[in-house]
């Protein structure tokens, strides 16, 4: 809204800079990631539980050499995913590496 001013940050962080782990509204999402997982009938159940693996992987440790290449499977492994499911898990994730990027 032009000519009004806003103290609130333009930004808001899901994870703790100093060690990583999710802030509680982040926690929020990630538990909606695993009962999207936990419900997707597209998926076997080796598919999710391998997919959860990777993500817990992923946010857990982001700052891992392989951590690029768990991103990778994450989104090969959802390639058969329902689109909710899907598109959830890979915002989730490029979020986080996004603000873990950050200095």
């Amino acid at each position: 809204m032009l000519g009004v001013i806003s103290f609130l940050p333009d930004f808001v962080p899901a994870f703790c800079h100093n060690c990583g782990k999710p802030y509680p509204w982040m926690e929020d999402r990630l538990q909606t990631a695993k009962e999207l997982l936990d419900h997707d009938d597209k998926l076997s159940l080796e598919e999710r539980e391998k997919l959860w693996s990777l993500l817990r992987y992923v946010m857990s440790n982001p700052k891992s050499d392989l951590a690029p290449a768990k991103k990778k499977l994450i989104e090969i492994n959802l390639g058969k995913a329902a689109a909710t499911t899907r598109d959830f898990v890979l915002d989730l994730v490029a979020k986080y590496f996004a603000e873990m990027s950050k200095p």
